[in-house]
This record gives structure tokens, sequence and C-alpha cells, in this order.
């Protein structure tokens, strides 16, 4: 798994879901946020580039270990907030297995691979029309943008200064990791 990076947050406001794929088997690799840029094409770059890197590891050399443990027909890729919409491209170049956009409110696409959007409380979304693929779309009542990654857990100010819903941080961090953990097990790690 890729994990997109998201401009406004670094990744360590996500710690708890790249743990949680990662104790079930699921090697996750985190894209950090370019510091000179935030736009679209340059993250869409930096996943499916990291992915054709991945590939070419050569396995006598001194990422041999890595390159026997990584099966690129089962590659996915997931981001949270703004980098959703990122996602959602990446995943229609042929690269990725499934992807998710995690606490964002990007519109609705319709890429061609399994996809979760996993959206904030209160997001209404028009009815999807012509699925090419498996989409699910999820919400989780009393969860808001910041309740799906670590932000609440870093710092007692970013609770009261962020965009948290009702839920308890605990139990938000407990619903995320599950249902991602859930989609990632569906379509990656079967058949």
């Amino acid at each position: 798994l890729i994990q997109q990076p998201n401009p406004s947050h670094p990744s360590i406001h996500v710690t708890s879901l790249t743990e949680e794929l990662a104790s079930h088997g699921f090697i996750v690799l985190s894209i950090p946020s370019p510091a000179e840029t935030d736009t679209t094409e340059a993250f869409t770059f930096d996943a499916e580039g990291l992915a054709e890197r991945l590939e070419v590891i050569d396995p006598e050399g001194q990422g041999g270990w890595l390159a026997e443990r990584l099966d690129f027909g089962r590659i996915g890729l997931y981001g949270f907030g703004d980098a959703g919409q990122t996602v959602v491209e990446s995943c229609n170049g042929g690269t990725f297995r499934a992807g998710a956009a995690i606490g964002s409110s990007i519109p609705l696409g319709d890429p061609n691979i399994p996809f979760l959007y996993f959206r904030p409380e209160g997001k209404e979304d028009a009815p999807l029309n012509d699925i090419r693929a498996t989409t699910y779309v999820v919400t989780s009542r009393g969860m808001l943008e910041d309740n799906f990654g670590d932000s609440a857990r870093t710092s007692p100010l970013l609770a009261a200064i962020g965009d948290f819903g009702s839920i308890d941080i605990d139990r938000a961090n407990q619903i995320t990791r599950a249902y991602v953990r859930a989609f990632f097990n569906k379509h990656l790690t079967r058949g």
C-alpha cells in the first residue's frame, strides 16, 4: 500500500492506520508531502513513480529482501482529506488495484478499480451512476474530517481548533482502522 500525502497534514497524523495495516501483513509506504508544490500532478507522479521504482528493485541488491515480499498485482493507494482527489486520479492510471479516499469531501468519481470513499458526516452525495467497479461510500455518525487521523491524539489543543465531530476519538480511530483494513484485505489479499 502507498499512502498519498495530504499537503495540510504530515503523515505522522495517520500513524495508527499505517501501523494497523502493517500489523496485518501489508507493506505500507508513505510519500512525504513535497515542500515546493502542492499540485495534483506532483502528487500523482510521486505515487505512480514510487510504484515503478519498487518494481525494479534488484533481488540481489541492497533492497533485495523487499523485492521478494512485494506483489505488484496487489498494490493499493490511500490518502486523507485533500489527498483524496489525487488518489482518485492516480487510481485510474492502471498501477493500483484498489484505492481509498479517507475523511475527504471530494466529489465522488468513478475509478475503474474497487474504491472506498470514507466520508465525513453531513456530506451529501449525488447517487452514483454507471459504476464500472466496486465502489463503497461510507459515513460514520459524529466523524468530521480530522476524526479520521490521529490529530486529536497529537495534542488536546488540536481537538479544540480542528474539524472534529462528536464521536469519541478512540472510537473514531477504531472505526477508521477496521473499515480501511477490511476494504484492502478484501480487494488486495484475495484472488
